[in-house]
């Protein structure tokens, strides 16, 4: 059993193409490398990526102030519902207790 071993020294370092044949072999006649092109776009894009985001930013605004005013507004109308309700429980006259005698 050698405890020490000297290190084999490269003459030079490897390159991919060596270091895939030393690891694979030879490449098969079957195989081949081919480059494929990038991928058209389906259609042309008007819109760029920050503007799409920032359409849908004033989209939830609006719909934020939009609730706001629902809110309001629905606010108001129960407000109306409740005068108008006690206006007429005042004005019914059959509501009214006789007095007694």
């Amino acid at each position: 059993m050698r405890l020490l071993r000297k290190k084999r020294q490269r003459l030079r370092p490897l390159t991919e193409t060596e270091a895939y044949a030393r690891c694979h072999g030879d490449r098969a006649e079957d195989v081949r490398i081919v480059k494929i092109e990038r991928k058209r776009p389906r259609f042309p894009t008007t819109v760029t990526g920050e503007r799409v985001r920032t359409m849908f930013e004033q989209r939830l605004d609006a719909r934020e102030t939009e609730a706001e005013v629902d809110a309001a507004s629905a606010e108001q109308a129960e407000r109306e519902e409740q005068a108008a309700a006690d206006e007429t429980v005042e004005a019914d006259p059959q509501l009214e207790l006789e007095p007694e005698s």
